[in-house]
């Protein structure tokens, strides 16, 4: 029972977050009819993405398996996200189909969500399953800190404003140039902070396992004070 309410917990927790991210990216680029269908969107691959990690927990004989579904839903979701025929039905829901700076937008705010989605998911449930086998290997090698700098980067109000003059292709905004370069060159920082937590991440578990296996260890010289050379050899 305990683990189905952490499953029901996990797809609440993500809905919520992604549902807020949404509304962030809406209220800045003024998506109106078209939110109705991207939310409809987001809990509808929910519900799938929290059946399909729940498969995964059912069978899962390691914690990798957890990473590969995390992968295999996230590429499932970008391609559905970005089949023509799909951007072509959220974008029938608006006021100006055929505008391209309006697709991208919608585009922004179905994916950026549903990441957050896909990756809040991957962590409960990837940490209920070890918590109950590996308590002290419940951690990961994810850049967490990086994830949190980048989502509050991108969905604070400046971080939008950047983004949507980034994607804007207006003759007027003499600022879009500054804007792109400012998005392209957060965006490399965040890529190589990244890399680096995820390194001392790495290296902090491999030396919480050494630590680990040593306490598992006989202490040799604790055996030879209390039983001796003779009982040692035995």
């Amino acid at each position: 029972m305990g683990t189905v309410l952490r499953f029901i917990a996990a797809l609440a927790i993500s809905l919520a977050i992604a549902f807020a991210a949404g509304q962030m990216i809406a209220t800045e680029f003024l998506i109106t009819d078209e939110f109705a269908a991207v939310m409809l969107g987001h809990v509808i691959f929910g519900l799938v993405a929290i059946a399909l990690f729940a498969v995964a927990y059912a069978r899962a004989r390691r914690p990798a398996l957890f990473n590969w579904t995390a992968l295999a839903v996230a590429a499932l979701f970008a391609g559905l996200v970005l089949l023509p025929a799909l951007t072509d039905a959220v974008r029938s829901q608006g006021t100006s189909p055929y505008n391209l700076d309006k697709n991208l937008e919608i585009l922004l705010a179905m994916l950026l969500p549903g990441l957050l989605l896909v990756l809040i998911q991957w962590s409960l449930v990837r940490r209920r399953w070890l918590s109950l086998r590996e308590p002290e290997g419940a951690y990961t090698g994810w850049p967490w800190i990086t994830t949190v700098v980048a989502a509050v980067a991108v969905l604070s109000p400046p971080g939008l404003a950047i983004l949507r003059s980034a994607l804007r292709q207006s003759s007027t905004d003499w600022l879009r140039e500054i804007n792109l370069m400012l998005a392209l060159g957060a965006g490399a920082v965040l890529a190589v902070a990244a890399v680096i937590e995820c390194v001392i991440r790495v290296r902090m578990l491999r030396s919480r396992a050494v630590a680990a296996s040593r306490a598992l260890a006989p202490d040799a010289e604790k055996w030879q004070q209390v039983f001796g050379d003779d009982a040692r050899s035995r």
